[in-house]
């Protein structure tokens, strides 16, 4: 069984506990910040129409960014304990990969809420 591999692999765990980590901050990042007291939110900016480049929606559409970062949480989570049994390096790669997405997502959702202050 590849998954009893995958838990003694000291390594693999820590950084699938850092993903989950991330994951968990970036959602709560939304959760928390999101002012639904406005009906509007600003959810991108189109930089080469400058100042009119706002795209605007529902302040419900924000909860997107927290759907994802649990949905990269899972479905990398769930890829890396499957590559483990192919290739070791495979799942480091996976997990590294993912950090670095939820790193982006983070700044990419704080500089979008931010918008709203």
């Amino acid at each position: 069984m590849h998954l009893r591999t995958y838990i003694n692999d000291k390594l693999a765990v820590f950084l699938n506990l850092v993903v989950i980590l991330l994951g968990v901050f970036a959602s709560l990042l939304v959760i928390l910040r999101i002012d639904t007291t406005q009906s509007v939110a600003i959810i991108r900016n189109n930089t080469t129409l400058g100042l009119a480049g706002f795209e605007k929606a529902s302040t419900v559409s924000l909860y997107q960014f927290a759907l994802i970062a649990l949905i990269l949480v899972a479905g990398n989570s769930y890829l890396a304990a499957r590559v483990h049994g192919i290739k070791r390096g495979a799942t480091f790669l996976v997990l590294g990969l993912t950090i670095i997405a939820e790193i982006f997502l983070i700044v990419i959702t704080a500089a979008i809420l931010g918008l709203h202050r």
